[in-house]
């Protein structure tokens, strides 16, 4: 179908392109001076002291995994409301995902979900911080060093995102950023990890280079693969990054927008924004028991609409694989999914754009 509104649009223009033409000057395509920068300017924006990139965010969640050498088969619990990579990062370092609900007005796990699901055999947790907000990370930190547990963030969607003025991503002993070609920094494939702490950075470093500390040498002290991204990407990420600010501003206005135009509509439910985060929106979500009607008509219009995330628990996967974890009722994931529907907000999107879609939404949740 050819639509009039996409779900994702990158942005992309003189910046992007004079980068890429410099790297393929320089006749050095893999991780060079545009790597060095990207990483500078990442850590600038989050406050991290220590960034890696990777080849994308699930690559990173699972490299940050391993780097926290957990017990084999121990548990990590994860909120059921997430992408499958959070839940696939941890079956692949060999340890078991558990899955707790999340809160209905903003979507995340609380520290009081965790604490439902925590056991002997728990040894970490990956908040995920959903649609451009932060989780309440003060609590859930409480919690973890309470019960002695490691925390991964997975701040795939918060670039730009802050809790009480701190960068999410830098909370936890890990935090993973993406810049997948739907994200606010979009490289296409790609992603960052960030942590606070020199030990685990030199782990990082060894799992995402061929078990050594640097490239150009043949002396490998542990084992490692190949994690590493190219300049080119780096090159893509940092003229990105330079927009960071006016990337999100747009974005907000085009939030507030759809917010003022739905306000007075019946049957919708917008995802509310606690005030301990800041707002860099990832898509407009919201929710409807007409979500069936709503997202037909917007299709049948033109616009291509997203659901919310098919909860964790109840994946072929996960079932498949972890038969007695699937088999449990967390209602707030199932509720978000069957009336969840997330609307395209982009640089490439009008105010008329907004305006056609909230009067189709409006119609039609009657």
């Amino acid at each position: 179908m050819n639509y009039k509104v996409t779900q994702v649009y990158i942005d992309s223009g003189k910046d992007e392109h004079n980068s890429i033409k410099d790297v393929m000057h320089s006749k050095w395509f893999t991780e060079g001076k545009y790597t060095k920068k990207f990483i500078k300017k990442i850590s600038d924006i989050t406050g991290s002291p220590y960034v890696l990139p990777v080849s994308n965010g699930t690559l990173g969640l699972y490299v940050a995994l391993l780097a926290m050498n957990l017990p084999k088969d121990s548990e990590v619990l994860i909120p059921s409301f997430t992408f499958f990579g959070s839940a696939s990062s941890v079956y692949f370092a060999g340890l078991k995902p558990v899955f707790v609900d999340v809160d209905p007005k903003n979507y995340m796990a609380t520290y009081e979900n965790y604490l439902q699901k925590v056991t002997k055999k728990t040894s970490a947790i990956m908040p995920v911080h959903i649609y451009g907000l932060s989780c309440d990370m003060d609590p859930i930190i409480t919690f973890a060093k309470k019960k002695k547990l490691k925390i991964i963030e997975d701040a795939a969607q918060a670039i730009g995102v802050k809790y009480n003025g701190k960068h999410c991503g830098t909370f936890g002993d890990t935090g993973v950023i993406s810049f997948f070609a739907d994200k606010t920094i979009a490289m296409g494939e790609g992603g960052a990890i960030l942590t606070n702490n020199k030990n685990i950075y030199k782990r990082l470093k060894l799992i995402r280079n061929q078990g050594r500390p640097n490239s150009g040498t043949f002396i490998h002290p542990e084992f490692g693969m190949n994690f590493r991204i190219t300049d080119m990407q780096s090159a893509i990420g940092f003229a990105q990054l330079k927009k960071l600010d006016e990337k999100i501003n747009n974005k907000m206005k085009l939030f507030e927008r759809y917010k003022s135009n739905l306000k007075n509509c019946k049957n919708i439910e917008i995802i509310n924004q606690p005030e301990y985060s800041s707002f860099a929106p990832f898509r407009f979500a919201f929710r409807s028991k007409k979500k069936r009607r709503i997202a037909f008509n917007l299709e049948k219009n033109g616009i291509q609409t997203r659901s919310f995330f098919y909860p964790m628990h109840k994946q072929p996967a996960i079932k498949k694989k972890f038969p007695k974890i699937s088999n449990v009722s967390l209602p707030i994931s199932e509720m978000l999914y069957r009336e969840g529907i997330a609307l395209p907000i982009h640089n490439n999107l009008k105010k008329s754009d907004v305006d056609f879609i909230c009067k189709i939404v409006c119609d039609f949740s009657k």
